[in-house]
């Protein structure tokens, strides 16, 4: 548990356990950042070659199959390491991780692609950076 009573009225944090709840939640959430990141690269390639031809896959350094590889990747482990090893009520975290991940794919994705959109780019990166996984 992360908070224990102790005398009435006073409230004691265990930190291995917050401290451990943290860095599940901050892994998970950099996993997740990596996928929707990186599926916005692998959308773009075209837009990126004349617009950031030094990002990876413009650039050459990396193949856009790996670089789908690691998304895949990216979104399973985002996703699974929460889920197998979060040590507490893991539904706030699960809730986050699946909700950051479906904004980053209708952001980045056809049919959707609400980059298109500013207002709609503007709420899904306002949602998912501001509020679920970068705080």
């Amino acid at each position: 548990h992360l908070f224990a009573a102790g005398q009435p009225g006073l409230a004691v944090i265990n930190l291995t356990a917050l401290a451990t709840a943290m860095g599940w939640a901050m892994l998970s959430a950099c996993f997740i950042n990596i996928y929707v990141t990186g599926l916005n690269q692998v959308c773009d390639v075209d837009i990126d070659r004349v617009n950031k031809p030094y990002l990876p896959i413009p650039a050459g350094e990396l193949s856009p199959l790996r670089a789908k590889q690691i998304v895949v990747a990216s979104l399973v482990l985002g996703h699974l390491l929460p889920y197998v090893f979060y040590p507490f009520d893991r539904t706030g975290l699960m809730v986050t991780v699946a909700g950051s991940s479906i904004l980053g794919t209708v952001y980045s994705m056809p049919p959707f692609r609400l980059k298109r959109y500013p207002l709609l780019a503007a709420l899904c990166i306002i949602v998912v950076r501001g509020t679920l996984i970068n705080p």
